[in-house]
């Protein structure tokens, strides 16, 4: 299922209710106002975070024009598509936003499937895969019991998440497209957030490629008590505001029908 398309930030699409539209203008702004946005937070204590950010932009935008042309090589196999994505271009991102080098990821046993997603940063699963897959599509072969089973990028990285980790947070990539994905039980509504990269680096979005780094830098889930990470701070902030904002409304129309009933009598 798509996400849905933000109206300030073209290249990047919310599916749920983790960060509204308007938690992340804050975020983006750096709201004085909205902890964890200062350079120390960031463990940047002696840099200017913008300067950080575009030297950031600078150097990826020259990864992509390089990467960018095995995108249009379709004679690769899927094999080995995989591997140009994660090197030339996915280990690009993850060192710019200093995770270092990912460990792979050992086999998972959850409710009889055994199956791995790719990578693991501080129990944080992290699933890379080739440009050719999409996040949604139902090619990985996952083994059960039953017998094989097909699941998707997605999938992979939600099951690890809800089931089997202790972050609440995981990551899913194919290179065009990042995702930020949170622990949901409700399977029926999906809840991440995604960056499309690929409009982002062709159309050299910049303003959008601020939000990406603001909120998926090393940094926002690195916490030795992974519900305090920034990230997860940030969700409940926004959830405790929306319902306040509800509140507030209800007392509203509250009061209004009161108003409107006793003009009637």
């Amino acid at each position: 299922m798509p996400g849905h398309h933000d109206a300030l930030f073209t290249t990047i699409h919310n599916e749920g209710t983790l960060l509204p539209s308007d938690f992340l203008q804050r975020i983006a702004a750096r709201d004085p106002n909205l902890p964890g946005l200062t350079s120390t937070d960031y463990g940047r204590h002696d840099e200017i975070l913008n300067e950080v950010i575009t030297d950031s932009w600078s150097q990826l935008l020259g990864k992509w024009t390089k990467f960018k042309a095995t995108l249009t090589n379709t004679s690769i196999d899927n094999k080995i598509a995989t591997k140009l994505t994660q090197e030339r271009w996915l280990q690009e991102i993850f060192h710019m936003l200093r995770y270092g080098e990912l460990s792979r990821a050992q086999p998972l046993e959850i409710e009889e499937k055994r199956y791995t997603v790719s990578h693991i940063w501080k129990q944080v699963p992290i699933h890379l895969t080739s440009f050719q897959a999409k996040l949604d599509e139902r090619r990985e072969q996952v083994r059960a019991r039953t017998g094989v089973l097909r699941y998707s990028p997605h999938s992979l990285v939600q099951d690890y998440v809800n089931y089997v980790g202790k972050h609440p947070w995981g990551i899913a990539s194919n290179g065009l497209r990042f995702r930020l994905i949170h622990k949901n039980m409700h399977m029926t509504r999906q809840a991440y957030l995604e960056f499309d990269l690929e409009a982002m680096m062709q159309g050299e979005v910049y303003a959008d490629f601020v939000l990406f780094w603001l909120l998926c830098d090393q940094s926002r889930l690195n916490n030795e008590h992974q519900e305090e990470c920034w990230l997860e701070q940030w969700s409940h902030s926004a959830q405790k505001e929306g319902i306040r904002v509800l509140s507030r409304h209800g007392t509203n129309v509250k009061e209004a029908i009161v108003a409107l009933g006793r003009g009637f009598l």
